[in-house]
């Protein structure tokens, strides 16, 4: 995955069309982490020691790596296709609080 900043000469059609392309790969993202969460959560209510063969430490530890990585690729791919920083604390913004770009 490339992750670099859209010229000041790209139009706005072009800075939303990317990201939509980054909203839907953060979608993509979610998934693993919340079943993973969902995992760990069900691991810790029922206690149990194995599941499959495997014992429920190592499934538990595989679930806390998914939710690693997945915040690491956020942290990559969460950013303002203009100017490369953090669009702001907003779950989905419409506007980049660093550069002022429209996102949606």
């Amino acid at each position: 995955m490339e992750v670099r900043a859209l010229s000041e000469r790209e139009p706005i059609s072009k800075v939303m069309e990317e990201w939509n392309r980054r909203r839907q790969r953060e979608w993509i993202n979610v998934v693993p982490a919340v079943i993973s969460l969902g995992v760990i959560a069900w691991i810790s209510s029922t206690l149990r020691f194995s599941m499959g063969g495997f014992p429920s430490i190592l499934i538990a530890a595989v679930a806390m790596v998914v939710i690693s990585l997945s915040f690491v690729y956020a942290w990559f791919n969460w950013r303002c296709p203009a100017c490369n920083k953090l669009p702001g604390h907003a779950f989905d913004p419409k506007f980049c609080t660093e550069c002022g770009v429209r996102l949606r």
